[in-house]
């Protein structure tokens, strides 16, 4: 409760108002028409640094008033759209403690011509247009040669973390756009990473809507968080890019090139890296597409990797892509391509420790793994955009890939009792091969009628993929009485072949009318038709090790099909600064599954639910708070049904339930967001609970440690999850420091069935975090984060047992710039995470990185560097998680100490300007 009290204290003193110092007020008017303006925008800056302060809209009376105004000197800023921007420099001081602008008169655009009225001595660095952050880059002073990545570090309510994620008040940005357009699809780093931060003029930040609701001007509240990057005029005539080679020790080395050509419109880009210390270089899209295309009803037993690296083992990658986009004819048509190449072999070991709660009992597990995985992928996406007229456009979307996986993996576990005599052990060895051809297009056409906000769309979609795996698997499982003597034992020595392939095609309807000034219906159906089929074909191994036998009971061949009628309707309210919707969408599917193996057949029609409410009130253009609800229905996979046998780990078996019913899913969702100069404020929380959950029920031997899975229903139970999350960053006038404080709360409850009784878990985080940072160009750049943080875990099958721990992390960074050339850089990590009853020892971890290096050439541009990482020698893998009635701990190798020896050449060159 303490800290609660000194959380919230510390907030009341840093966004606490101050005393009442002033009070500024005038009345606009127009020069010809002797009339009052009313919504006219009226904004104070700093004369300083022409931050803004704060803003407000003159009354239908063409009055303002700004209250509690401090001492200072002040840039009064006045635009519409209809008029020529006023600004007037004053001054609040002892003498002049209340401003009045009695009569302010605005000159129209028409009259005024090519007369000036006022010239800006300097632009804004924060300007609000409509819900549009727009930073001027020129405002935020950065080092020589930084690239985009530390110019996003200095904007208010922008995060950046270590492998280059961002995140704007509290959440991910998706997109990184250069000039409007993508650039190499989904991956930011790409751009932030190796753009300089001198090209850019302009960074925007907004929430993108859908293609449809931009071209209808109807919010239909699907948006992404994006930023635009608007390049100086003279810079979109150049080449730039970045050549690295380094070579380190234990085998290290990380090479990359990146060449750029922009050409007004026009740009040509291309990429390549080849390293093994976790630069990847491949996007989000690429990663998650590596397993393949669509998921199929039935699951691949011999695909038990997502094809990504997440920090376990050793990666070797060679990655490399090229990049193209245009427009032309006034803008009417545009492309966009990209093509990647990735090969990625990741290997390593790790080590799990497991509690498994039973009702009055506890088992232990442990299992060691080593594992060597490749995967070689070509992807191509093209994207047209064609206008046909001025009321009407096509877009054309299609991606394609060609994947090749090979998965080695070697396991070994032993599960003892509570007196830690040993009940079971396995040995497991797999190697699987895998092809997979996907492939998805999306064409869509929109068209405005007459009166405005009527339009129709029609979106047509084909999703193919082709899925073919086949290897060899092998187990032993032992199984030991009370004492430890081998009971019995079971052997699987079996190769594998599963054929999968699915289509996906589906047609949409939307239409929107507007019922008012303000307020408009959209309305849609679509007709969708899936497709699939699955054959697994097992077979025993024979004496002389080629495949034998048909094994019936493992062997099946499935036809999936689909067809599902989606149709619903929203009301849209958007009057400056209220918005609201609601409606919903409702979906019939017809479900028919054939087993031809065994000629049997299963049918299922089901309805599903999708209601939505949405509501934001904007304040100020500097100030918005928003509502969201969203419920969905969840029916019941086909493996939760009727699953088919798997007899990859024998000690773990599922069986099917037929009379599965639907669950539903409500999600609610806050949003509070407030900047002002240097300052942001943003809450959010989030709230979710299911209705008649899907639980797993499971049924443990304890003579053996075999269990039995199945999904049952829980209706008197709820499964809940909860998060929230508060951001505050400002720039204090102490050492004129950058200061922020994160506040984060995240926590499931979740029911489950072991041997016949249900378990209640619970498990959050909460954590705290002070942020600061200072920097001086070309002299220095220092910052840390800190905090505490405390992690819960407990089982109601296991009362007794506590295993939530107190926590903290330390992260310090600091830069300096020498004379001749030379910087210093280092940054650190420290973890230290408390014992719990199940894991009796503390864990702690200090990562140091550095490196010293100088610059030579006219223009600095090619740095020499020497570099350390994990200079003690203590990054080891380590997490810890729980789910259902597990507890689990993983250690496991990754990247650790190594030098490295590199050279980086940044080189560009700049055209004449565009006129």
């Amino acid at each position: 409760m303490k800290m609660v009290s000194a959380f919230l204290f510390i907030i009341i003193f840093l966004t606490g108002a101050s005393a009442q110092e002033s009070q500024i007020k005038g009345k606009i008017t127009d020069t010809s028409a002797h009339e009052t303006i009313h919504e006219a925008s009226v904004l104070l800056l700093h004369a300083k640094d022409s931050l803004l302060i704060t803003d407000m809209r003159s009354n239908k009376d063409g009055n303002f008033t700004f209250n509690d105004i401090k001492k200072g000197k002040y840039i009064l800023l006045i635009t519409h759209p209809k008029y020529v921007d006023y600004v007037e420099y004053f001054t609040i001081d002892s003498l002049h403690t209340n401003t009045s602008f009695n009569k302010i008169s605005l000159t129209q655009k028409a009259i005024l011509l090519k007369e000036v009225i006022v010239n800006f001595k300097k632009r804004p660095a924060i300007r609000f247009k409509g819900d549009t952050i727009e930073f001027a880059a020129d405002s935020f002073h950065v080092q020589p040669n930084a690239s985009v990545e530390d110019l996003l570090k200095r904007l208010p309510g922008l995060e950046v973390d270590k492998d280059g994620k961002i995140t704007a008040q509290g959440k991910t940005i998706e997109k990184v756009l250069v000039d409007g357009e993508e650039f190499f699809g989904d991956d930011p780093t790409l751009v932030t990473k190796n753009l300089r931060a001198n090209m850019v003029d302009k960074v925007q930040l907004y929430d993108k809507t859908s293609d449809q609701a931009a071209f209808t001007g109807i919010n239909d509240g699907q948006k992404t968080k994006t930023l635009n990057l608007k390049l100086k005029e003279d810079k979109k005539q150049s080449y730039f890019g970045k050549i690295e080679l380094g070579g380190g020790s234990d085998g290290f080395y990380q090479n990359q090139a990146l060449f750029n050509l922009f050409q007004g419109k026009e740009k040509i880009a291309g990429y390549f890296t080849m390293s093994n210390t976790g630069k990847i270089g491949l996007d989000r899209r690429s990663q998650q597409s590596y397993a393949g295309g669509d998921s199929n009803p039935i699951a691949n037993d011999l695909d038990n990797w997502n094809g990504t690296y997440q920090g376990i083992g050793i990666p070797r990658s060679i990655s490399g892509g090229l990049h193209f986009d245009n427009k032309w004819d006034n803008d009417k048509k545009s492309l966009n391509v990209n093509y990647k190449l990735g090969d990625l072999d990741v290997s390593g070991q790790q080590n799990s420790i497991t509690q498994i709660n039973l009702p009055g009992n506890v088992l232990y597990s442990t299992s060691n793994q080593k594992t060597k995985n490749d995967l070689l992928r070509h992807g191509l996406n093209i994207a047209s955009n064609v206008k046909l007229d001025s009321t009407s456009e096509l877009k054309f979307y299609m991606e394609g890939s060609l994947l090749n996986k090979t998965i080695n993996e070697n396991d070994s576990s032993d599960t003892r009792r509570e007196n830690l005599s040993l009940l079971n052990s396995s040995r497991k060895n797999i190697s699987t091969t895998g092809h997979t051809k996907a492939f998805n297009s999306n064409i869509l056409w929109q068209k405005k009628f007459d009166k405005q906000r009527r339009t129709l769309s029609i979106n047509f979609n084909a999703r193919l993929n082709n899925d073919n795996n086949t290897g060899f698997f092998y187990t032993k499982s032992s199984f030991f009485d009370n004492i430890g003597r081998l009971d019995s034992s079971q052997i699987v020595d079996q190769y594998k072949k599963a054929d999968n392939h699915s289509e996906l095609y589906g047609l949409k309807f939307t239409y929107t009318e507007p019922l008012s000034k303000w307020g408009s219906i959209v309305v849609n159906y679509g007709a969708f038709i899936d497709n699939a089929k699955a054959e697994l074909q097992t077979f025993n191994k024979s004496t002389g090790g080629i495949s034998g036998t048909l094994d019936s009971l493992y062997s099946s061949n499935y036809k999936f099909n689909q067809l599902s009628n989606k149709g619903g309707a929203a009301y849209i309210y958007n009057r400056q600064k209220v918005r609201f919707q609601f409606g919903s969408d409702i979906a019939f599917d017809m479900f028919n599954q054939h087993n031809l193996f065994n000629n049997t057949a299963l049918k299922r029609d089901f309805t599903n639910w999708y209601p939505n409410a949405q509501f934001q009130f904007q304040f100020s253009p500097t100030k918005t708070i928003s509502f969201n609800y969203d419920g969905n229905t969840t029916q019941p996979t086909i493996l939760q049904l009727q699953p088919i046998l798997n007899n990859i780990d024998p000690l773990n078996v599922f069986v099917g339930n037929i009379a599965l019913k639907p669950a539903f899913n409500n999600n609610f969702l806050m949003s509070y967001q407030f900047i002002k100069n240097f300052t942001y404020l943003g809450i959010n929380g989030s709230f979710s609970f299911t209705d008649n959950p899907l639980t797993l029920s499971t049924q443990t031997d304890g003579s053996s440690g075999k269990s039995t899975n199945t999904y049952v229903n829980l209706p008197v139970r709820k499964t809940l999850n909860y998060s929230a999350n508060f951001l505050y960053r400002t720039q204090l006038k102490l050492w004129n420091l950058d200061f922020g404080i994160d506040g984060i709360m995240d926590g499931k409850k979740y029911a489950s069935i072991s041997n016949g009784s249900i378990n209640i878990s619970n498990s959050s985080t909460y954590r705290f975090d002070v942020v600061f940072s200072k920097a001086k160009v070309a002299l220095y750049n220092i910052g840390a984060s800190f905090g505490p943080n405390y992690n819960v875990n407990n089982s109601s099958l296991q009362p007794l047992i506590n295993n939530s721990s107190w926590g903290y992390m330390i992260n310090p960074f600091l830069d300096f710039y020498l004379p001749a050339g030379l910087q210093i850089h280092t940054d650190g990590n420290y973890t230290w995470q408390g014992k719990t009853q199940t894991f009796n020892s503390n864990f702690s971890r200090f990562i140091l990185n550095a490196w010293i290096g100088k610059q030579i050439l006219s223009e600095k541009n090619l740095l020499f560097k020497l570099s350390a990482n994990d200079i003690l020698n203590q990054n080891l893998g380590f997490n810890r998680s729980a789910y259902n009635n597990v507890i689990t701990q993983n250690s496991f190798t990754t990247i650790a100490r190594y030098f490295m020896v590199s050279i980086v050449w940044d080189f560009n060159h700049t055209g004449k300007k565009t006129q």
